[in-house]
């Protein structure tokens, strides 16, 4: 009899939360499924596999947030730089980010249609810093992301595209983003003037 195979099922589930200046809750969404790992999660898990233990290192080119090819650098000594997450308030660069587009997703994908910059000006938002949780549970073992994002715009805001983003090092040392994760919201979240947006992206592994 042939062993039984084990089936390891991973899910993501995007969720938003709005707010009001005075921290009461205006609007809590309806959880929707994340569909869309892009190509460049793939390429940069490869790229940290494709190596021994202390020594040398491994490169892919793998397509940036300008959709430029980088030779992504990885060695012994910066490992964990490759998909940093942690962004700092108002940098807009890596962790969540959001956007006004809906074009849907195809393997070339490299980012959002249309990312809403930070600040405050017209069409913007002020992004917070990124967090991340610690893996729990067993079945399923889950982690999330989070990120809020106020509205000092002067007008209302429809955020229509989420995705998340990694911070690497390419192969000249350069400082460099990647989008692993874009999904197009099944409904669009409405920002007033004033009020904040939490996004929180929960990552789900089941093996059975």
């Amino acid at each position: 009899m042939s062993p039984r195979p084990f089936h390891i099922r991973e899910r993501m589930y995007w969720q938003a939360t709005v707010r009001d200046a005075k921290g009461e809750i205006v609007k809590v969404y309806k959880r929707e499924v994340g569909h869309s790992f892009l190509t460049q999660y793939y390429q940069i898990i490869q790229v940290l596999m494709n190596q021994t233990y202390n020594v040398g290192f491994s490169t892919a080119n793998v397509n940036d947030t300008s959709n430029t090819p980088r030779a992504l650098y990885n060695s012994a000594g910066i490992p964990a730089a490759v998909m940093a997450t942690l962004a700092a308030a108002g940098d807009a660069n890596s962790g969540i980010q959001v956007g006004t587009g809906n074009a849907a997703n195809t393997g070339a994908t490299f980012g959002l249609t249309a990312l809403i910059a930070t600040g405050s000006g017209a069409g913007q938002l002020n992004y917070g810093g990124e967090a991340t949780t610690a893996p729990s549970g067993s079945a399923p073992l889950s982690f999330t992301h989070t990120r809020t994002l106020t509205n000092n715009s002067g007008g209302s805001i429809i955020i229509a595209e989420v995705g998340l983003v990694v911070h690497g090092q390419d192969s000249g040392s350069g400082s460099r983003f990647f989008m692993i994760i874009r999904d197009v919201l099944g409904v669009a979240v409405t920002v007033l003037n004033g009020n904040n947006v939490t996004f929180t992206l929960t990552m789900s592994y089941t093996i059975s």
